[in-house]
C-alpha cells in the first residue's frame, strides 16, 4: 500500500519557499530551492522544483521552467512516489 499525502496540505502560499511557476507554459505552485554548495573548493548550485505530482504528469526533459529568480530547464523529473516530484533543474 503506498502512503501519499494531499500536496496542497505542503504545497501552499504558506509554504516557505513557495513560487508561482510556469512550467511548460502551465502554472504551477511548487517550492524553489537553489541549493548552494561550496565543498572541497569546488562551488556548485542545484536547483529544484518541488510540486505535486499530478501537476507536472506531462513534464519532460528539457521542458522550460520559469520562476521569479530565472529561467531553468527541466534536467530530470523525479517523482517520489507519495504524490510529489522534483524538477531538478539546470540553467537556461
Amino acid at each position: 500500500m503506498a502512503f501519499t499525502e494531499n500536496p496542497a496540505d505542503f504545497i501552499n502560499a504558506d509554504t516557505p519557499g513557495y513560487v508561482l511557476a510556469s512550467v511548460g507554459g502551465v502554472q504551477v505552485g511548487g517550492i524553489f530551492d537553489d541549493n548552494y554548495t561550496d565543498a572541497l573548493g569546488f562551488a556548485a548550485s542545484f536547483p529544484a522544483l518541488t510540486c505535486a505530482t499530478a501537476d507536472v504528469a506531462a513534464t519532460a526533459q528539457g521542458a522550460t521552467v520559469v520562476v521569479p529568480t530565472g529561467n531553468y530547464t527541466v534536467a530530470a523529473v523525479k517523482p517520489d512516489g507519495t504524490g510529489f516530484s522534483v524538477l531538478q533543474l539546470a540553467e537556461a
